[in-house]
């Protein structure tokens, strides 16, 4: 709160706006109100009970008519303030209900025009939109893909997609499991002859 003194010896408040207050907290009309029936009344009381042509204020000599204007000033530009501010909070609430109704149109349109170019088409960036950018995909994995589908094919064959699912789910199951170990072959000895007894001459 200022307190100012005027010539007559009163005192006058004017209150002012601390500076972290929000635009929405503030009662526009209220306050500038306020602040133009106090600038009002100084120079109303001016005009009917200052006779002289010059004011001593502090320690200046200053022309009446020079101070009225000044005050006048001040009442002028909180009308303009007040004017300009209300004009605001107008202008924000007309722009938020052209919001509301042009948000699901838009995407209305994206759809439209993403069915009629293509998602990934350059003509989208032409009516605002940015394009979706396609998946990119090595070669290698390609190649592996490629392979993959080859060997798919050649191993299940012309069937329906449920088929096709299946087999290739069976073939990658195949593939996992490893062939079990061969136990090498133990050698079998050859039983041992007993060569024939010559009779010698009998």
């Amino acid at each position: 709160m200022t307190i100012m003194t005027n010539q007559n010896g009163s005192t006058v408040t004017a209150t002012a706006i601390p500076a972290g207050t929000t635009v929405g907290k503030i009662n526009i009309a209220t306050q500038r109100a306020k602040v133009e029936a106090q600038f009002t009344a100084l120079v109303n009381g001016i005009n009917a009970l200052v006779p002289d042509t010059t004011m001593v204020l502090g320690d200046q000599s200053i022309l009446k008519t020079a101070v009225v204007s000044r005050l006048q000033a001040r009442i002028n530009a909180a009308e303009a303030t007040k004017a300009a501010r209300m004009a605001l909070h107008a202008a924000v609430a007309a722009e938020a209900l052209t919001v509301a109704d042009t948000t699901p149109l838009v995407g209305n349109l994206k759809a439209y025009f993403q069915g009629r170019f293509g998602k990934e088409s350059p003509k989208m960036q032409s009516v605002g939109f940015t394009q979706a950018q396609a998946p990119q995909t090595t070669a290698a994995t390609k190649a592996a893909g490629a392979a993959k589908a080859k060997a798919t094919r050649a191993a299940v064959g012309p069937t329906g997609k449920k088929q096709r699912k299946a087999a290739a789910a069976a073939i990658k199951a195949s593939a996992a499991v490893q062939a079990p170990a061969t136990t090498p072959a133990v050698p079998v000895e050859a039983p041992a002859t007993t060569a024939p007894v010559i009779n010698g001459g009998k």
